[in-house]
């Protein structure tokens, strides 16, 4: 699960050191390139499993409305289990502090890495 959260957090919170410290390794787990690039672009991503699905739903619940509605629950903790759970929540707010960090101290991207995401540069909003 972890892989997965890292990215979940690090495009929530747009870091961008992160993401593309992450985002090889979730491909290389079996998470679909197009999911991942639709994160990176904001887009809603199409999953190849259903527990994939489920976890991405609960942690940009959880991250975006602080809140994770029954439905999304109950088919979270199906897969996941509640220890699961607990160790997702858990993870997401290690990596989201990791992400705050980042971009508070304005971590550089890595020298051969290039900008992940079409609406930050540097440390600013931009339009995509």
């Amino acid at each position: 699960m972890c892989i997965r959260d890292r990215l979940i957090a690090a495009r929530h919170f747009d870091a961008q050191y992160s993401w593309n410290a992450h985002f090889e390794k979730a491909v290389s787990e079996g998470i679909p390139y197009a999911a991942v690039r639709a994160i990176a672009e904001c887009r809603e991503p199409e999953f190849d499993r259903e527990e994939d699905s489920a976890f991405y739903a609960f942690c940009t619940e959880l991250l975006r409305n602080h809140f994770v509605s029954p439905e999304t629950y109950e088919k979270a903790q199906g897969f996941f289990g509640d220890q699961g759970l607990v160790d997702t929540v858990g993870s997401l707010g290690n990596f989201s502090m990791l992400a705050m960090c980042l971009n508070a101290f304005e971590v550089d991207l890595q020298a051969d890495r290039e900008p992940p995401f079409p609406d930050i540069r540097g440390y600013a909003r931009v339009e995509a």
